[in-house]
């Protein structure tokens, strides 16, 4: 009896069965794959959310004039739009709003530093023609003369 193939028949069988099980495995951590990035991007979701109900109400702080709330608020969606979103004209706009929360607080170099991050931002993302980035633009130069005329006005009653 030559036992030749049914050996043969055998080992193809077991080549067959091991690469089936190799494809199921492939197939199992494609679908992990798949539900964990699902998962990530349901998480994102919802943090933008939160992101966007933070900014939200931080607004609503700011039209009441409660700008101390309103920061508050802000910094809370500008932690999460760091995170998640990164440079993102969302994050840029959050900036800005908290440069907007301390100007109006008087604090001009706070103010400036969170629109300088927001200007950087919009370069970068949109770039130095878009209205947006021109528009901070202008406002920071106000800034910067509010800030030169204060000094010399400073200056001159130091004088006196």
């Amino acid at each position: 009896i030559n036992l030749m193939p049914l050996i043969e028949e055998k080992n193809n069988k077991i080549k067959r069965a091991e690469e089936e099980k190799r494809k199921d495995e492939e197939k199992r951590k494609q679908i992990q794959r798949e539900e964990e990035l699902k998962r990530r991007e349901e998480e994102k979701s919802k943090e933008l959310d939160n992101a966007t109900a933070y900014f939200n109400t931080g607004n609503d702080y700011f039209d009441k004039d409660d700008y101390t709330k309103a920061l508050e608020y802000h910094l809370k969606a500008l932690r999460i739009r760091e995170k998640v979103l990164g440079d993102h004209t969302d994050t840029a706009t959050t900036y800005n709003n908290i440069g907007d929360d301390y100007y109006w607080q008087k604090d001009y170099t706070k103010a400036l530093e969170y629109y300088n991050k927001a200007l950087s931002i919009r370069e970068k993302v949109l770039g130095t023609e878009h209205p947006d980035t021109k528009s901070l633009i202008d406002d920071i130069k106000n800034i910067e003369l509010e800030k030169t005329k204060k000094s010399k006005f400073w200056n001159i009653i130091k004088r006196l």
